[in-house]
């Protein structure tokens, strides 16, 4: 129980592991009971290998659970780094979930829409798309739900032609079927996305709306700032608008 209240915190309050082994923390451990010894508090070890042990046992529920499933089993996949540039491939599981419940006039079915964060995966080495297809399968494979594979929404990276191809050998050595264009949705925020970036270019030269554009941001507001905008483009303009305001 008392590595398990430790693990909840590091994970509830986003702390490291190291939290555990602060001088000042054991010590305010040791004042809430007398008998309790500096031994019998958790080391770093242990809260690493206990949170594994968690994870471990939430995928296998997981697994049990989504292997019920209604349906096939859809997911969201894209790459992501975090402040040191170290890169995550991130995989959301959708899926629906049957369940009974009781009511008056008897058991009923009720269906469950479930998204569940299935993978947050390091993927070190070049992201190409073959790469990137054995990391998205080794997340499937370990909650033995690939032959539920449904559809992917993934973004219109390049390297994402050449994972669903690369998905679409593989499971067919499976014999699972799978189209690869028929089950690749793209994603329509990240076409709204590129679709604005290139009519922007098309309008405006987002340099002349730099933090640092003297005449856009003089000490004192003058007039000639304003005209100096207006001559520019729209969305300059509007940011010298909005700045001046």
């Amino acid at each position: 129980m008392f590595v398990d209240a430790i693990v909840e915190f590091i994970i509830a309050d986003d702390q490291s592991l190291n939290v555990v082994e602060s001088p000042q923390l054991r010590a305010i451990f040791l004042l809430l009971r007398e008998d309790l010894q500096d031994s019998d508090i958790p080391r770093r070890s242990t809260i690493w290998n206990r949170i594994a042990e968690v994870v471990n046992d939430y995928l296998i529920d997981l697994s049990n659970d989504m292997k019920n499933s209604v349906g096939k089993i859809s997911f969201t996949s894209d790459m992501w780094s975090d402040p040191n540039l170290t890169p995550f491939m991130a995989v959301t599981a959708h899926w629906i979930k049957a369940k009974t419940e009781e009511t008056p006039v008897g058991p009923r079915k009720v269906l469950e829409l479930r998204a569940d964060l299935i993978g947050f995966l390091r993927v070190p080495g070049r992201h190409d798309g073959q790469h990137l297809a054995q990391a998205f399968l080794f997340t499937l494979d370990r909650l033995e739900i690939t032959p539920q594979i449904g559809w992917i929404t993934l973004d219109n990276a390049s390297n994402n032609d050449k994972l669903m191809e690369v998905l679409e050998h593989e499971l067919r050595r499976c014999r699972i079927p799978f189209d690869c264009t028929k089950r690749w949705i793209r994603c329509f925020p990240h076409i709204v996305n590129l679709a604005c970036k290139v009519f922007l270019t098309g309008i405006t030269n987002m340099d002349y709306a730099a933090e640092n554009a003297e005449d856009f941001f003089p000490e004192q507001l003058q007039a000639d700032s304003f005209v100096a905008a207006l001559r520019r483009d729209p969305v300059a303009t509007v940011r010298s608008l909005i700045r001046a305001i």
